[in-house]
């Protein structure tokens, strides 16, 4: 059996310019970034687990998206540069080593660049 359901259940989206789509876009992944950051211990952008101590790709991906928020107006600049200089400062702080499972870099690279 198919279930069919009429037009008027779901209101149509208004129709968006392409540049309207594009803005939109833009601004919801940047606030994808910023609102999913972990305070604790450094902004970081979460898309792994807490108890994994490497740093995950979306820490670069945020890190460059906060300064697009700043020119677009989404964040004031004092907000993104306290974010960006938590998240560095804490990755610098987080153990080095060999060990991809216990540190979150080696020989001044993250492990998200290496793997």
């Amino acid at each position: 059996m198919r279930l069919t359901f009429a037009s008027s259940c779901a209101p149509r989206p208004p129709e968006l310019t392409d540049q309207a789509f594009l803005d939109l876009l833009e601004q919801r992944t940047f606030y994808f970034f910023w609102d999913r950051a972990d305070p604790l211990p450094a902004w970081s952008p979460i898309d792994t687990p807490r108890h994994l101590s490497r740093a995950s790709r979306a820490v670069g991906f945020g890190l460059t998206a906060y300064p697009i928020g700043v020119e677009r107006g989404y964040v004031t600049r004092a907000d993104a540069a306290d974010r960006i200089l938590r998240t560095l400062r804490s990755s610098n702080r987080r153990p080095k080593s060999d060990d991809p499972k216990e540190a979150t870099g080696y020989k001044g690279f993250y492990y998200h660049f290496l793997i």
